[in-house]
């Protein structure tokens, strides 16, 4: 997982890694909606369409292509910590042939 922040804590863009089994684990797919979490709690969530990397930028074993629509859904906050803000949640990657297990984030 990795999140690209601003200075408001918006997300400007997301990248989730399908950990799973198959021809598509390890597969990293991005999400680049902003999402901007709730000024009092910090809570977000999010749905949409991602975009596959079909690179071959992995260490072996690269994945397959992926040639279908995948869908992720990320639910979580953002805690302030004395160093920065913390990312906690969980997040989802879902498509056609994708065999990705739900992904509890701590950052």
């Amino acid at each position: 997982m990795t999140a690209w922040l601003n200075r408001n804590h918006s997300f400007k863009r997301f990248v989730a890694t399908c950990a799973g089994r198959g021809r598509h684990s390890e597969q990293r797919f991005t999400l680049t909606r902003r999402v901007t979490p709730n000024p009092a709690t910090g809570a977000f969530t999010v749905t949409g369409i991602t975009t596959p990397d079909n690179s071959r930028d992995y260490d072996a074993p690269i994945p397959a292509p992926y040639r279908g629509r995948a869908r992720l859904t990320l639910t979580g906050h953002i805690v302030p910590t004395p160093r920065g803000v913390r990312i906690r949640g969980t997040f989802t990657v879902t498509g056609p042939g994708l065999d990705c297990a739900r992904t509890t984030l701590r950052r």
